[in-house]
């Protein structure tokens, strides 16, 4: 295993083990009494042509992933082509699928980096403020039952008791760093150096300063009201063409009680389930995550599981493979993507022009997108 690659492994190992048990205990109660010859029975009359449909818009998302990053470079930096962009999302993603703790974040970066020539600190910054536009659209979503009033009339009384409250203040509280963070980057930086000297850390100040710098300027975008708009548009796109992907996977199953709203539910909730740290792939949380939402609309358990495991295979198998073909295609191991390169370890000048050449010519064709 590569140095590099091994020392990540190690270092994080403790909490690999505590997320991975989570998730193994997660993944048990997902799939409790449910009949494994009912399930595969299910699967077998699911609609091809729905799964089909859901596979375009959910493979479709995330080429609107990769031009919504470069929306939010472009306040700070050249983005490089979408192409690049491209590769590295689903190279991120298939890295998350394959490795805990979310570390094909660090590959996506470290891509753009090195293809693209987009800083790194930006790039890693920037994949920060998607995640909190994510968040703030899926929790928006979360709401899609209790605003369409389907709460008491098909959803159980489980979901008549979440906590509106909570996600209106989650949605607040993300809304509120994004725009301090954004208005007053370099006060954030001189309170991070502070904090340094008092917790005693005084000799890596300037290291720390200069990371949450680099941070901070992928949030760049948020001081442009039209950049932020646009962004904000593009999540919304995302994540609409994710919920039609759970849509057309229960109308494959013939689960017609959620309807729209509810496939935005069930798709908020497995998008948390994604976002805990835990096996690779999330394996786990989001069968747990599905099941719950599902279970509010009186679904028979296995058909849920069904439903779960087919949909979970599809998003796994198909990013899975996207990324790894790039991978390949490039030339590259997955040591390679969690090097945080210096311009003196870049990759050779030939080598980086023709590979950024050839995805800005045809990386999605050669990949039938």
């Amino acid at each position: 295993m590569p140095r590099d690659l091994s020392h990540l492994l190690r270092s994080r190992g403790a909490r690999t083990l505590c997320a991975m048990s989570i998730a193994f205990a997660l993944l048990v109660w997902a799939l409790r009494d449910m009949s494994p010859l009912a399930v595969w029975r299910a699967v077998g009359k699911a609609r091809i042509e729905w799964l089909g449909l859901g596979l375009i818009t959910f493979l479709a998302s995330y080429s609107v992933r990769a031009q919504r990053w470069g929306t939010l470079l472009r306040a700070h930096c050249d983005p490089g082509s979408l192409g690049i962009r491209h590769s590295a999302v689903f190279v991120g993603f298939a890295g998350n699928n394959l490795l805990p703790a979310h570390a094909g974040e660090l590959a996506r970066a470290t891509l753009l980096h090195r293809l693209g020539r987009v800083p790194f600190g930006a790039a890693l910054g920037s994949i920060v403020a998607e995640r909190m536009l994510d968040m703030i659209i899926v929790l928006l979503f979360l709401l899609a039952p209790f605003l369409g009033g389907i709460v008491g009339e098909t959803a159980g009384g489980t979901l008549g008791a979440l906590h509106l409250g909570s996600a209106v203040s989650a949605i607040a509280v993300l809304c509120l760093v994004l725009f301090v963070a954004a208005s007053w980057p370099q006060s954030i930086v001189v309170l991070a150096g502070r904090g340094t000297k008092v917790v005693g850390l005084s000799a890596f100040t300037p290291r720390i300063e200069a990371g949450v710098r680099a941070l901070l300027n992928g949030l760049a975008a948020f001081q442009n009201p039209k950049r932020t708009l646009i962004a904000l548009v593009e999540t919304i796109c995302i994540w609409t063409l994710t919920a039609t992907t759970y849509w057309a996977g229960m109308a494959a199953f013939g689960i017609s009680s959620p309807g729209a709203t509810g496939a935005l539910f069930v798709q908020s909730l497995a998008a948390l389930g994604f976002a805990i740290p835990s096996s690779p792939g999330s394996f786990g949380p989001f069968e747990a995550a599905t099941r719950f939402a599902l279970a509010q609309y009186y679904i028979p358990t296995d058909t849920i599981v069904a439903y779960t495991l087919t949909l979970h295979f599809l998003m796994y198998s198909s990013v899975t493979a996207i990324g790894l073909g790039f991978v390949a295609r490039l030339g590259l191991s997955w040591g390679d993507l969690f090097q945080r390169l210096q311009p003196s370890h870049a990759m050779p000048s030939g080598h980086g022009a023709v590979l950024r050449g050839s995805l800005q010519n045809g990386a999605k064709s050669d990949l039938g997108l």
